[in-house]
């Protein structure tokens, strides 16, 4: 028979037995645990490092198909019809003492006036994509004038040069004595004066008539003013500045939207140096992707008929968004003496630095900016 003691020590092995296999269980739970926990960061780790490897890739590609000049994109959508407003806004100088500088009393006193405000509008046309990745087509821009945000009316009248006397002069110092008596008798004749007064919207891009415009393709059959119009922005309302041909960046984002030929060319001609002929860039409406160590930013305008390199200033916020911000500084529109770079947009005319004479991309007319 079991005595009192063996049953406590039977209960005291029993109890034995059920605290190892208490424990023994704990550590298998704890093991698979642990072996869970170690699994799960060891795939944590692989698809951290695969992330962090192929999300450039991954966003590179994403990127090119909403950014890539292609029918459906984004980017395609913006660059065809820019929804942002554009402004172009106009001065000009008022000569306040006409009377006495024609009498050579005095020096013309200009008065500045402006700004003539108006709203801009620009759509490409006639688009092809090529092959090559490329893409062409014309970029129609149209101006509507803006009362509200101008200092006065279209009708609003100043004095000023008689700018087609000026050019027609221009044009005659190649000639011969009696040529040019000729031509300065018939300009008289005609009532062709030095100065004249006209309005913001015959200055700007409607134009007025004038007999030299009239006859200037004798001088020069190539000048642009038709019907006997002349306007400073004349030719420029509604109008194309030629076909462009640029890079759709399907390829690259970095040659996203870079000009690759103009009217055909691959190059201008306007100047004496192969590099201030080359076309770098793109036209500034959209481009590759800024880098960060970036600090100029280079893009063609053809009414400057030559590209242009500004400075990175500063970053900027703008609705949350951090930018950097470009702009011309001393040396952008320097001479060759200041810049050397601009050594080849340097001609014959001595200007101040800081002015280009663009006469070669103007049908020989001599105009500055």
């Amino acid at each position: 028979m079991k005595t009192r003691r063996d049953e406590e020590i039977f209960l005291r092995q029993k109890l034995l037995m059920q605290k190892l296999w208490f424990l023994s269980r704990t550590n298998m739970f704890t093991h698979k645990k642990t072996v869970t926990c170690l699994s799960l960061g060891a795939l944590l780790v692989v698809l951290g490092t695969v992330f962090f490897l192929c999300f450039p890739v991954i966003f590179n590609v994403l990127l090119k198909e909403q950014v890539g000049l292609h029918n459906g994109s984004i980017g395609y959508e913006v660059w065809k019809d820019i929804p942002l407003p554009i402004f172009q806004r106009l001065y000009f100088f008022n000569i306040t003492n006409a009377d006495n500088f024609l009498r050579r009393k005095e020096k013309p006193n200009l008065v500045e006036v402006g700004p003539y405000t108006f709203r801009s509008r620009w759509v490409k046309k006639d688009i092809v994509f090529h092959p090559n990745g490329t893409v062409s087509f014309k970029e129609i821009r149209t101006f509507v004038f803006l009362r509200n945000e101008s200092v006065g009316s279209q009708d609003d009248q100043i004095v000023t040069l008689n700018a087609p006397l000026l050019l027609a002069a221009n044009f005659l110092k190649g000639y011969d004595l009696p040529i040019k008596l000729a031509a300065s008798l018939a300009f008289g004749i005609a009532g062709e004066r030095l100065i004249v007064k006209k309005s913001i919207k015959q200055l700007a891009f409607d134009g007025y008539k004038d007999i030299i415009i009239l006859l200037s393709p004798i001088l020069k059959r190539d000048i642009p003013f038709k019907n006997g119009l002349f306007a400073w922005l004349y030719g420029k309302n509604d109008t194309n500045d030629g076909l462009y041909t640029v890079f759709t960046g399907e390829d690259s984002l970095d040659k996203l939207n870079i000009i690759n030929m103009w009217n055909g060319k691959d190059s201008l001609s306007f100047w004496k140096g192969k590099s201030c002929n080359m076309f770098n860039g793109s036209n500034a409406e959209i481009g590759p992707p800024l880098k960060t160590y970036q600090t100029t930013y280079t893009f063609f305008q053809s009414i400057f008929c030559r590209s242009i390199t500004l400075d990175y200033t500063e970053d900027v916020e703008h609705l949350g968004v951090t930018s950097k911000r470009f702009m011309t500084s001393n040396m952008t529109f320097a001479n060759g003496t200041l810049n050397p770079v601009n050594a080849c947009f340097d001609t014959k005319m001595k200007l101040p630095s800081g002015v280009q004479d663009i006469s070669s991309c103007q049908y020989g007319m001599y105009l500055t900016y």
